[in-house]
This record gives C-alpha cells, structure tokens and sequence, in this order.
C-alpha cells in the first residue's frame, strides 16, 4: 500500500503539516481504502512529534510507501529506519501511484537479478591469490549473497584440509571461535580495522620462524 500524506486544503505536503494519511492499494488508485486523521495539535513538542510518528506507524501497518512534499529531519531518520519507501512529488494522482509501483518495481527487478548474478559468481570458500599459498576471503561479501553461511561452515573445512602459507579475512569481526583454531593449528593472526571492517592476516608461526 502507498500512504500520502495531505493537508488541511486537500493537497500533498509533509510530515509536520500533515492531517490525513490515505491509503492506497496497489493497482487500486481511484480511491483511498483507508484514511486516517492526525490527532496532534501543531504545534508539538519534540517528544510529542516522535510520540506521534510512532502512532503513525503503527497505523501504517502494511503499508510500505510513503509519498510527500518531502521529507528531511526526525520524520526521515524515523521512517527510514523503519524501511519505509519515501517518495517525495510536488502533486499526486492515480497516474503518479502508478508511476511509482512501475519504478520501484523495475528497481526491485533489477537488484534480485543483480544479487543472483552476484550468488552465482560468488565463490563460496577462500580463494588463491597466487600460487605461493597465499589465500583471500572477503566474508563480508558473501555474506551479502548467502546470508545462510556462517564463518565455521566456510573456514573451517579450509583449516582443516588445505596447506596454505597465508589467508586474508575481510570480516565484521573476528571470530571468537578463531583463537581455539588458531592455538590448535599453530597459527598467528593480525588484525587491522578500517571503514567499520576488519582485515584478519592469519599465517603459520613455524612457518614465519623459519623463513
């Protein structure tokens, strides 16, 4: 469903000036299914006008878009963070309905075909990077395309079977599983964080004593 926000002279507006909400099904745009009216007296509070957009968006329930004049400040940080879809337009109409479902539909279309392409191309386990041992893994990345795999199921059959000199992990973490495999296999790990991520080095102590 789309919510489009009016005001008190029946045009669009936003959200600090608003007095009905109307719903639209999608694919049904000639008339509101539901309309709901703002119970707030301008002006409020900061308190009372957060108090209200969580009222409001439990009315909302079901609805994923929202279209306005604009949105900027507490109403956009709120209602994004809620996963809302916000459309901004100067006017509406069943037409301007309808272009956005059209959009927002193409756009839809075009990331899942983009992330299955990604999910197929994706190696799922560390790959070489030359061929001296030397291995990389950017866990944040398939993590992005196979939500379903954890770091034991992907690491820890590559501890266990494959000779390797080194591996860099790209992660959001680093594993609290890893010391125990670390102590276990006679490994050291560096680690560097950098743009909310961490890059783990894990290489083989004999290995760098003897080298």
């Amino acid at each position: 469903m789309i919510g489009v926000l009016i005001n008190k002279e029946g045009k669009l507006t936003d959200f600090f000036n608003w007095e009905k909400i109307e719903l639209y099904k999608e694919g049904f745009f000639n008339h509101p299914i539901t309309v709901f009216q703002n119970t707030m007296d301008h002006p409020v509070g900061l308190q009372e006008f957060r108090e209200n957009l969580e009222k409001t968006a439990e009315k909302l329930q079901g609805c994923r878009i929202l279209l306005g004049t604009g949105f900027s400040g507490l109403p956009y940080q709120y209602f994004d963070s809620k996963n809302f879809i916000l459309c901004e337009s100067d006017t509406y109409s069943c037409d301007i309905l309808a272009e956005i479902i059209k959009q927002l539909d193409k756009i839809e279309a075009s990331q899942e075909t983009e992330l299955s392409k990604g999910s197929e191309e994706m190696a799922l386990t560390p790959v070489p990077v030359d061929h001296e041992g030397n291995y990389f893994l950017d866990f944040l990345k398939l993590q992005k395309y196979h939500p379903e795999l954890t770091s034991k199921k992907v690491l820890l059959p590559f501890f266990a079977t494959e000779l390797f000199q080194t591996i860099t992990i790209i992660c959001s973490h680093k594993m609290p599983w890893l010391d125990v495999v670390l102590e276990q296999k006679q490994l050291e790990c560096s680690e560097k964080r950098e743009n909310g991520a961490y890059t783990l080095l894990i290489s083989h102590k004999i290995c760098k004593e003897q080298c």
